[in-house]
C-alpha cells in the first residue's frame, strides 16, 4: 500500500492508517487460499463464519504487510486458523478466522 488509495481519505486525514476491516479480509482470503490448495478446491465453495482478530498496532502506509496462517483443527465442513499479520517483522494483527468448505451442486449455475 502506497498510501494513496482513496480509502485513506478518511481514514484518518493527516495520518492515515490501513482500516482493520481490510487487514481481517486479507487474513480471511490467505486462509482460504491455504485450504483451497490443501483440499484442492476445486468443487468446494467457502464462506467465512467468524472472525476474531486484535490489533496490535497502527499500519501507516506506505507498507507491505505479511500475513501468515495456520491450521488450528477442522470439525466436519468447519476449518479453524490462526492468523497473524506482519509489517516487517513486528506483528500488527493476529488472532482467529473460522471458514466453511461448501460443497458446490454441479448441476447448479456458479454465481
Amino acid at each position: 500500500m502506497s498510501g494513496d488509495e482513496d480509502f485513506f481519505r478518511g481514514h484518518f486525514p493527516g495520518e492515515p492508517i490501513v482500516p482493520g476491516v481490510l487487514i481481517t479480509e486479507a487474513l480471511a482470503q490467505t486462509a482460504g487460499l491455504h485450504l483451497l490448495s490443501r483440499e484442492g478446491g476445486g468443487s468446494h465453495g467457502g464462506m467465512l463464519v467468524q472472525s476474531e482478530v486484535r490489533f496490535r498496532k497502527p499500519v501507516h502506509p506506505p507498507a507491505m504487510i505479511s500475513l501468515r496462517v495456520t491450521d488450528d483443527g477442522s470439525l466436519g465442513s468447519l476449518h479453524r486458523f490462526e492468523v497473524r499479520a506482519f509489517v516487517r517483522e513486528t506483528l500488527v494483527a493476529d488472532g482467529t478466522i473460522v471458514l466453511a468448505v461448501i460443497a458446490r451442486d454441479s448441476d447448479a449455475p456458479e454465481q
